[in-house]
């Protein structure tokens, strides 16, 4: 192609040209560095010096040098300076820094093997740091172990402090102007009694009647048995008269215990024909028998089984009327 067609060179391409063409003449050379080199070489040299004579000494027990000599020298004069201030207390001797320092490590380590208790299993705990430990014996054909996952399991397995017959604790949201209130899974009254300091023992309530009934007696299952049936009632929004409720749990603790409401509950009434029209009325009936019982019909299950007026309201009366005053 005629020189002339060419595309003509920008700027940056003859610059670069430039520059390579200038670089091409250099020679690599390897002369003593100047002085800024010989500054960091001196340095570095000092810092080696300074390691070597630490390692030294910690070796040794002994520090020399003249960091040892400044030290003692300081150490020296402020023990001048507190004799002349008129300090009590004798000064103590210059102590080098290793040996301040393995001093205090020794310490450290005399207090946490006093306070470290060995357990059983290769397990041990330190009070002091707060720490524990274990040590694990595995075989060589052993499959790889996620220690973190087995940690954490049994982490939240681990009690560290619990109250017996509580498994789980919760903290309620107050109330607006009303203290926060504490649930939990498991019911342990006394432990709660003995903690009068931290829980409000006026205020205590558990939904289990038996529990009430062993703690604070039988007026106090009673008000629990009327307060949990109205709260299931409640949940499904129907309204039951309290009196209704009040006579259930009158039923339940009239004899000074706690009786279940159900056909266990049921088998103490003296009426056979009572107990056959709960539950399991083949049983009842079968037991009666053999046992000869006698229904006295007063109850008005028994009553309605033969047919007869229950014996209240206008069935509570006998009417009688005299012939000879209607002649």
């Amino acid at each position: 192609r005629p020189k002339e067609a060419e595309e003509p060179e920008s700027e940056e391409d003859e610059e670069g040209k430039t520059r390579f063409g200038a670089g091409r003449g250099e020679h690599a050379t390897y002369d003593a560095g100047d002085e800024d080199d010989a500054a960091l070489a001196a340095q570095a040299q000092r810092q080696a010096a300074e390691r070597e004579g630490l390692a030294e000494e910690e070796e040794g027990g002994e520090e020399t040098g003249p960091g040892a000599d400044e030290e003692s020298r300081g150490a020296t004069a402020s023990a001048d300076a507190e004799a002349e201030e008129g300090w009590a207390a004798a000064p103590s001797p210059a102590v080098p820094r290793s040996a301040a320092s393995a001093s205090g490590a020794a310490r450290r380590t005399s207090a946490s093997a006093s306070s470290r208790v060995e357990l059983e299993g290769g397990v041990w705990v330190d009070a002091a740091t707060s720490s524990c430990g274990l040590a694990l014996h595995l075989a060589l054909d052993c499959p790889k172990l996620l220690l973190q996952e087995v940690a954490e399991r049994v982490a939240a397995a681990a009690v560290l402090r619990g109250t017996p017959g509580v498994s789980r604790c919760y903290v309620l949201e107050a109330a607006r102007g009303a203290a926060a209130c504490v649930q939990t899974d498991g019911i342990n009254l006394r432990a709660a009694a003995a903690s009068a300091d931290l829980v409000d023992v006026d205020g205590l309530a558990a939904n289990s009647p038996y529990a009430m009934l062993e703690t604070y007696g039988v007026e106090a299952a009673r008000a629990t048995i009327v307060r949990e049936a109205a709260s299931v009632f409640g949940a499904y929004g129907i309204g039951v008269d309290p009196r209704h409720l009040a006579l259930i749990a009158d039923y339940m603790t009239h004899l000074g215990g706690y009786r279940a409401c159900n056909r266990l509950g049921i088998s103490a009434s003296t009426s056979p024909f009572l107990k056959v029209t709960f539950e399991t009325a083949a049983s009842f009936l079968v037991s009666s028998t053999l046992h000869g019982d006698v229904d006295r019909l007063t109850s008005p299950a028994s009553r309605i089984v033969l047919g007869q007026p229950v014996a209240m309201g206008t069935g509570a009366m006998d009417l009688v009327q005299h012939l000879d005053a209607a002649r």
